[in-house]
């Protein structure tokens, strides 16, 4: 097998971006395991540009799954302006709940850190819930216009036919929404009013969320239906 390697293809540059993201936590994860006694390490591992320049590509590495599958032009669920702002929050609420984890398991941690971490996290899952049911609900609601209009996609109606009501629904309601929002949104809730710290619901809301955000991409990804050739069969 014979050919050209495409450095510009979308593959590729996610491959670079990996790396150099790899790269770059390699050196925050080495400072911390020396526990700053590498003066140099400290100082470049804790500089604010390189933070900054870390956060970047973090950026870079999040979004970059969704301009991959957007070239698949065939599937328009993949191709609504909602897949990037939902890749991002996903990335932020798998963020903010390992730190919780890691917080939460930590005896040295201070209340009001843990606090702050679920105050948080609730806000983000509130907007996730948000952000999902109103990608859904406009994306079902073309498969009513598509039958006052000669004009729109089919594709995108039956994928969300497919994730509300098809072979997904289940593990989109139940996995995606009740465990994975709706269960972390009540732990934030319970511990802001009541002011009470408690581990094990913490924990568990964060495992939730990490698992409903990872089941949240596999229904997209799955879901994704094909434009179909002809609309006949749809009139």
């Amino acid at each position: 097998v014979s050919g050209t390697y495409n450095w510009y293809s979308w593959m590729a540059l996610g491959i670079i971006l990996l790396l150099i993201q790899t790269l770059l936590l390699l050196i925050v994860s080495a400072n911390h395991v020396f526990k700053g006694r590498i003066r140099s390490l400290t100082l470049i591992a804790e500089s604010k540009v390189y933070l900054i320049i870390l956060g970047f590509f973090g950026f870079l590495v999040t979004i970059y799954s969704d301009f991959l599958i957007s070239h698949a032009s065939g599937i328009p669920l993949w191709n609504t302006p909602a897949i990037p702002i939902l890749w991002i929050f996903i990335a932020l609420i798998c963020a903010v709940a390992l730190i919780a984890i890691f917080v939460s398991a930590s005896s040295e941690a201070v209340s009001e850190i843990k606090g702050a971490g679920v105050r948080i996290g609730f806000s983000m899952t509130i907007f996730e819930i948000f952000t999902i049911l109103a990608f859904l609900h406009t994306a079902f609601t073309t498969l009513y216009l598509y039958a006052a209009f000669t004009t729109g996609t089919v594709g995108i109606s039956l994928s969300a036919e497919k994730i509300l009501f098809g072979e997904l629904s289940s593990i989109f309601w139940i996995g995606v929404i009740g465990l994975g929002g709706l269960y972390p949104a009540l732990v934030g809730t319970y511990t802001i009013l009541t002011r009470k710290i408690s581990r094990p619901l913490i924990i568990s809301a964060a495992v939730l969320a990490l698992i409903g955000a990872l089941l949240l991409k596999y229904v997209i990804v799955v879901g994704g239906v094909y434009e179909p050739l002809s609309t006949s069969a749809f009139t």
